[in-house]
């Protein structure tokens, strides 16, 4: 990209940050004030602007006001994240670290926490109805998170019960049919001693892709979801939590899309056979991606349900036990159709080339201790989780020539995982602080794997088991110079645990353990007109888990160790009553600095050192604007919002065509609030206006399916209205 280019995507960017340097100038008038959320991201309630640590967090007013449906929708406006779909499951990646796993069984490298407990990352779009925050932790997170915190930490806080009756019905419109109510209730049930909050919400729309072989339309929507709070208030010291969810998804949602050929890769196997493929250009790359030409129809049956109780027993005015039960049962049934043609091939699922199941179980329990005598807080805790997939399978065709072969691949694995950690930080001083930290992990893996040929009569089974431990320290020192300036500098440890690849080809094979050591400095800077958070890091970041297709399968390996390299920069501010703009900007370097691995397409062995980690962007920007006008007891808000992210590649090997180049988003709302304390609002927004078409993952299959590049799409563009009602 030519360093014009460059400067007329940052513009956007820095107009918001010449706000920053014209603030002064309304210093007049009296700012209306920044609201700082309480967060919970080191297991104790604190301000963002006192944490020594790179976050950044958003309210539930904040999602509702930039129209932030799932975590995919948070691209750019956290330094550093970058969020993309792959068959439905969200791929977190900070700073360079996240999931590029297409494999059963691999955990993500970010952790995802709902309401406090780990969770599967199936259940992160679902957590954003009557949501209270969202905390999103950027840099290893191995003292507090422990196990796949190596990128960082998401978490997710619901709402909880009022003490007050309150109620509130919202239903949106839009174009593809779309249709989405929520209705929330909340208050007491029993005096101020049993509250309890019920939220539920549904989404239907019609699909973005027209396929060519039935004239019907996929990735479409149809999703229910439910939560239900329970707050028992035994005593003044002594209460009790209980929070269950469900979430179900049953349409034709996340069809893989044909986006082109491969070098020395021109004709498509399944078209040799007679089958059809959308239409190509002469250099064989889709000429509307967002066509279909399949004869395995997409199916998407999934559902997450889960359920959480916890206990805070204040033993006295500085010591706290807190215990944290929790439950969740998931499932995945979908199919797809990786020939990308019409082309009928020989499966053991009659009609339909590739058909999957996944089916889970999770159980865990964590204590902790927390002590705050001012000068010192401290928190200890132990955890045990307890993780079962079973069954795992996928069902497919392939066609090598010179036959074609059904194939079905899967198992089950168990993951038994220990902790024991204590943090603590002391202040010496009022300004002074320092922060020690250290975990203990403990991981046991089994696994059972099968390969079934069904042509041949051969069933291949293989059994294995392996552990993994690992210590995670942290060291971190922070001075606050005034109230508003606060510094610091942290050495921190993430853990990944190793494991097995059930989707793999047996022999079992284990992927090892990967570890990241990150060494940061920052700065805070908060008013009440002005919020700034500023990072600079660098990571030593080895063995690292990588994501690969071998004869058109999927295989987790390690790689040799990276070095990554980075600056952010965000900034909010209200420089007068009608006006708040929020700006970021982070460049990236994230690089291999040693790996050797063989190309599937040349079967050449590529030294990838300098390639870029997949998931990674060198440059991402991204622009928030809100303007508030008043009409008498009335009011308009007119808010929007740019996102720009740099080219991103989702392999080791940095193919253009595996990639997704430099794109920006634009969305828009226009808001009219009812005076009356707002008890009802209408709003006109649109997303993706430009309707960019956005590659959300990518990838090659294997020579058998004629080393395509196939890929999931973002929404396109989308708009329509909203109207909310609430009493309280």
């Amino acid at each position: 990209m030519s360093r014009v280019q460059c400067s007329v995507r940052l513009a956007p960017a820095a107009m918001g940050f010449l706000l920053l340097l014209a603030g002064p100038a309304w210093a007049d008038e009296e700012p209306a004030g920044l609201e700082e959320i309480t967060v919970t991201a080191q297991r104790i309630a604190e301000t963002p602007s006192k944490v020594p640590l790179a976050m950044s967090a958003l309210s539930g007013s904040d999602l509702e006001d930039r129209n932030y449906g799932g975590l995919e929708d948070f691209k750019g406006s956290v330094p550093g994240l970058q969020v993309n779909n792959y068959i439905g499951e969200a791929r977190v990646n900070i700073r360079g670290i996240g999931t590029n796993s297409l494999s059963f069984g691999v955990d993500p490298q970010v952790a995802f926490t709902l309401n406090g407990v780990y969770s599967s990352i199936m259940s992160a779009d679902q957590t954003f109805l009557d949501v209270d925050r969202v905390e999103v932790l950027r840099g290893p997170q191995g003292t507090l998170y422990g196990r796949n915190a190596t990128g960082g930490a998401v978490n997710v806080i619901s709402r909880r019960p009022t003490n007050e009756y309150e109620a509130s019905v919202q239903l949106r419109v839009g174009n593809y049919r779309e249709i989405a109510p929520e209705v929330i209730l909340s208050g007491p049930i029993v005096g101020d001693t049993l509250l309890g909050r019920l939220a539920m919400s549904s989404e239907d729309h019609k699909g973005y892709s027209r396929n060519l072989y039935d004239g019907r339309d996929y990735d479409d929507a149809r999703t229910r979801t439910i939560r239900g709070t329970l707050i028992f208030n035994a005593t003044d010291n002594l209460s009790v939590s209980l929070i269950g969810d469900y979430h179900s998804e049953t349409d034709g949602n996340y069809a893989e899309h044909l986006l082109g050929t491969s070098p020395g890769y021109p004709t498509i196997p399944a078209v040799a056979l007679g089958g059809k493929s959308v239409p190509l250009d002469a250099n064989g790359q889709a000429i509307d991606p967002r066509l279909l030409s399949i004869n395995t129809l997409p199916e998407n049956h999934r559902h997450s349900a889960g359920v959480v109780g916890e206990v805070n027993w204040k033993l006295d005015s500085s010591v706290t036990l807190k215990s944290i039960t929790a439950y969740r049962n998931e499932g995945l049934s979908l199919t797809q159709d990786f020939d990308s043609t019409t082309a009928v091939f020989p499966s053991t699922v009659p009609g339909k080339d590739f058909a999957a199941y996944e089916g889970s179980q999770q159980s865990s329990q964590e204590f902790q201790l927390a002590i705050d005598r001012g000068w010192l807080t401290w928190i200890s805790g132990l955890y045990f989780l307890h993780d079962h997939i079973d069954p795992a399978y996928f069902w497919l065709g392939v066609a090598p020539a010179p036959a074609e072969f059904a194939v079905r691949i899967g198992g089950q694995t168990t993951t038994d995982a220990y902790a024991v950690y204590t943090q603590a930080t002391i202040r010496p001083t009022d300004a002074l602080s320092f922060i020690g930290g250290l975990r203990y992990s403990l991981e046991r893996r089994t696994a059972d794997s099968l390969e079934e040929l069904p042509a041949l009569g051969a069933i291949i089974n293989d059994r294995g088991s392996v552990k993994f431990h690992d210590v995670s320290p942290k060291f971190s020192a922070s001075y606050q110079w005034s109230e508003a300036l606060m510094t610091y500098l942290t050495i921190a440890k993430g853990f990944q645990s190793g494991g097995y690849d059930i989707s793999a080809a047996p022999p079992l094979v284990p992927f090892a353990q990967e570890t990241a050591w990150d060494y940061e400095a920052g700065a805070k800077y908060h008013t009440r007109w002005i919020s700034t958070d500023f990072s600079v890091f660098h990571y030593d970041y080895h063995n690292l888990q990588v994501a690969q297709i071998v004869d058109g399968l999927p295989r987790t390996t390690n790689a040799a160790n990276s070095k990554i390299d980075g600056v952010e920069l965000a900034t909010t501010v209200r420089p007068f009553p009608a006006l708040e703009v929020t700006a970021s900007l982070a460049y990236l370097n994230a690089r291999f600095t040693t790996f050797e691995e063989t190309d599937t397409l040349t079967g050449n062995l590529d030294n990838l050192a300098g390639n870029k980690l997949p998931g990674s962007t060198p440059y991402s920007s991204n622009v928030f604007a809100q303007y508030f006008i008043p009409l008498g007891n009335n009011q308009l808000a007119i808010s929007g919002e740019w996102n720009w992210h740099d080219r991103l590649y989702y392999t080791e090997f940095n193919s253009s065509q595996v990639s997704q180049g430099p794109v920006s988003t634009f969305n828009a709302a226009i808001r009219y609030t009812s005076g009356q304390g707002g008890r009802w609002w209408i709003e006109a927004y649109g997303k993706n206006l430009s309707n960019e078409l956005i590659r959300s993952q990518a990838w090659i299959t294997g020579a058998g399916f004629g080393s395509m590049v196939l890929g999931q799409l973002a929404p396109p563009r989308t708009y329509g209205l909203t109207l909310h009602y609430s009493i309280k």
